[in-house]
């Protein structure tokens, strides 16, 4: 998703995995392989875990920043908040990557450049016309 604010940082406000595949560390190699990616093309990356073997995992790992510890909430309220909404009912943390990028063209050739760069553009909703009456 991309942020509300800052145009180069796109979130990852929630990581589900199935039950059969929890555990075997499949979601943090995969979100470390996207942020890569985006770090490859200009972008920056966050996620929000807020399970707690989640988040030591990213407290072990050297190629994440940690930017807000799990549990404390912002103060900030409606247009001044960046915290994604899931997080202001989940005691999140937020990491941010910091590690090595990827090769621009291999990043590229994974996020399918620009379609996942660009947020999704805003359905138009029809409005009723009014009929004139004589």
């Amino acid at each position: 998703m991309p942020h509300p604010r800052i145009t180069d940082m796109v979130r990852v406000p929630r990581l589900v995995t199935l039950p059969d595949y929890q555990g075997l560390g499949l979601a943090f190699i995969l979100q470390a392989k996207i942020a890569a990616a985006f770090k490859g093309v200009g972008r920056r990356l966050r996620c929000y875990p807020a399970h707690p073997s989640f988040i030591r995992s990213f407290q072990r790992s050297p190629d994440w920043r940690q930017e807000k510890e799990a549990g404390r909430f912002s103060t900030l309220v409606g247009d001044k908040t960046t915290t994604p909404a899931l997080c202001k009912q989940r005691p999140c943390a937020v990491f941010e990557w910091c590690g090595a990028a990827m090769d621009r063209d291999e990043a590229l050739a994974l996020l399918e450049w620009p379609r996942m760069a660009k947020p999704p553009a805003k359905p138009k909703i029809p409005t009723k016309r009014r009929r004139r009456r004589d």
